[in-house]
């Protein structure tokens, strides 16, 4: 599996503006900047790690299977070649 930052997915997932920083001691939010908007908890942004992990899963046959078939427009063009 390809290198993800599944935490900063996760966060923009549950809060898509959201203004933060992170270093050693967690993660600090900028909440002046967030408009009023909670921040999700350590436990919400671990249930959506893993909901992102479980879609990411779910979809590597179509990723697989982009690799072994072109967009419609590549296929066309070697149809009509």
């Amino acid at each position: 599996m390809p290198y993800y930052d599944w935490e900063n997915d996760a966060i923009k997932s549950l809060v898509p503006n959201a203004q933060y920083a992170r270093d050693g001691s967690g993660i600090h939010w900028n909440k002046d900047e967030n408009n009023g908007e909670s921040c999700p908890t350590e436990v919400e942004i671990d249930a959506e790690i893993v909901r992102l992990k479980a879609e990411y899963t779910t979809q590597a046959y179509a990723r697989n299977r982009q690799d072994d078939y072109p967009d419609w427009g590549t296929q066309l063009e070697k149809i009509y070649d």
